[in-house]
């Protein structure tokens, strides 16, 4: 149950806010260190593949699926919240991306250069270092 809650957390929190990114910021401002802009990137990651859309599709689609295999196969607790929050990412941007034909970014950390963002992205980058993290400290000390 607590997978699913946190997968369904992390899809509803990042449609939402896209959605609502969409509607509410029309100019560019800045709280703190934040920077908010709607951007609309109809590739992958930093733009990449943006005139091979039916790829994305397909590539977003079947790694939703290695990500359910991988989520049924391993049985560690950490690894699989880790696993359901990259899910929903995974699955927030795949969904946008059917619906609409792009991704909404729309806030970055102002520091150098920093690409735009979603909640989606944070919820795959974030958690691929925690695991990553999480496996250096448990295979080596474990």
């Amino acid at each position: 149950m607590t997978y699913i809650i946190i997968f369904l957390s992390g899809f509803l929190i990042d449609v939402i806010s896209k959605r609502y990114a969409n509607k509410a910021i029309d100019q560019p401002f800045s709280i703190m260190f934040f920077e908010f802009r709607t951007l609309h990137n109809k590739g992958g990651a930093f733009g990449f593949l943006k005139r091979k859309r039916k790829l994305l599709y397909l590539l977003g689609i079947i790694s939703f699926i290695l990500g359910i295999i991988l989520f049924a196969i391993e049985r560690d607790h950490v690894f699989r919240m880790l696993l359901s929050a990259m899910l929903s990412g995974a699955a927030g941007n795949t969904y946008e991306r059917i619906r609409s034909g792009q991704v909404t970014d729309f806030f970055r950390i102002r520091y150098k250069s920093m690409p735009y963002t979603n909640i989606a992205d944070m919820l795959l980058f974030i958690p691929v270092l925690l695991i990553l993290t999480y496996y250096m400290f448990t295979v080596t000390n474990g």
